[in-house]
């Protein structure tokens, strides 16, 4: 779907920067802030598609607490968040397959469908191996969804959508059996150690990718005993933590030096410079565009984490707004509009943030290694 998606926008069709729009606002939302308005789509008694179900004479629908469609519903609400960081890098490969291909296989008759499947789509597989794996590592990890719409309640239909990173934090930090969540833990590991296989080669890079590969929920209880053996809960540094130092960050960027030509080291080295001057004066501004890239996206997943600043945090007036939707859901569970206002708050900064800084972010995305 996000192929398609990013094969038709990268087409030059009417309105194409408004569907980019619709599609790229899941990623700069925070999931906290998009499920609450999926919550008031599915609802029972005033939800769109029951409302929309009634004028075709269907029965309303228990979209989220009928053990029955909750999965189907988390499902739908997972697809659609994951689609526009999908979309984005999509649209990047594509434009980076040589024109020459496409203008040969018409010369040999090739309508859109054969140039869709005969030209982009083996040019652009390792992209989309790249989003299978981690579409898979993002399923094993959902954790926002699941707790926005039940909480740590007891509903009927919880146990048909609990999510091994669900059932983590409830073993780890409601229940209180640190047991069972280190055994989820593991579990998690060997699931991941069993789907993927990687070379011998560069250990330390390997180790970077595997730190990618695990779900970074995993790693909540020893980045909580730390911090806790700091005296640095409800701080903001606290929340800062995990941010702080990267795998993806750390793939990112070394894919996009590993693209720089070699003569430029050298030039910089017969020139007499020392490996500081050559990263300072000549790898770094090269990569500007890269580093803004990074820079919006970890801005972007600090402000959409909901997990990890509900656990270090829990005095309400450092709260984040992710973990602050939460609350507010339990507050005025009633009161519709409050919390549409603090989905419209908590959405807001992060368009913006993204709108400023587009042409950086897709230009660092374009030079990375990510773009196939």
């Amino acid at each position: 779907m996000s192929l398609l998606a990013a094969w038709l926008l990268c087409k030059p069709i009417r309105g194409t920067s408004v569907y980019r729009m619709l599609f790229f606002l899941p990623m700069v939302a925070a999931p906290a802030a998009l499920t609450m308005v999926w919550s008031w789509m599915f609802n029972t008694e005033f939800g769109v598609l029951n409302y929309l179900l009634g004028f075709l004479g269907v029965q309303k629908i228990s979209w989220l607490n009928d053990s029955h469609y909750a999965m189907f519903s988390i499902i739908l609400i997972a697809i659609w968040s994951s689609m526009g960081q999908q979309i984005i890098i999509l649209i990047v490969a594509i434009k980076n397959v040589p024109k020459v291909y496409y203008e040969a296989a018409e010369l040999d008759g090739a309508n859109e469908k054969a140039k869709f499947l005969k030209i982009m789509m083996p040019l652009v597989s390792p992209n989309i191996f790249f989003l299978t794996v981690t579409g898979i590592i993002g399923a094993l990890s959902q954790f926002d969804i699941v707790y926005m719409i039940y909480g740590t309640s007891n509903s009927t239909a919880l146990d048909s959508v609990k999510t091994i990173m669900y059932q983590y934090y409830r073993a780890a930090f409601v229940s209180q059996d640190k047991l069972y969540a280190s055994a989820i833990a593991v579990v998690t590991l060997v699931i991941i150690f069993a789907l993927f296989q990687f070379p011998g080669k560069n250990l330390l890079f390997m180790l970077v990718l595997i730190q990618m590969m695990v779900p970074g929920q995993v790693f909540i209880i020893p980045q909580y005993q730390i911090l806790s053996k700091l005296g640095m809960l409800n701080t903001v540094f606290a929340l800062i933590f995990p941010g702080l130092v990267s795998a993806y960050g750390t793939f990112l960027l070394r894919q996009q030096y590993m693209s720089l030509p070699r003569e430029l080291e050298e030039a910089a080295v017969l020139d007499g410079c020392n490996p500081w001057q050559t990263f300072t004066k000549i790898m770094l501004p090269i990569t500007r565009s890269s580093i803004s890239a990074l820079g919006v996206f970890t801005a972007l997943f600090a402000w959409k984490d909901l997990m990890w600043p509900l656990i270090a945090n829990n005095d309400i007036n450092k709260m984040s707004l992710a973990p602050g939707l939460s609350v507010l859901q339990g507050i005025c569970m009633t009161n519709k509009g409050a919390m549409m206002a603090g989905s419209v708050i908590a959405t807001v900064p992060m368009v913006i943030l993204y709108f400023v800084f587009q042409k950086q972010f897709m230009e660092g995305i374009a030079q990375s290694g990510i773009k196939g």
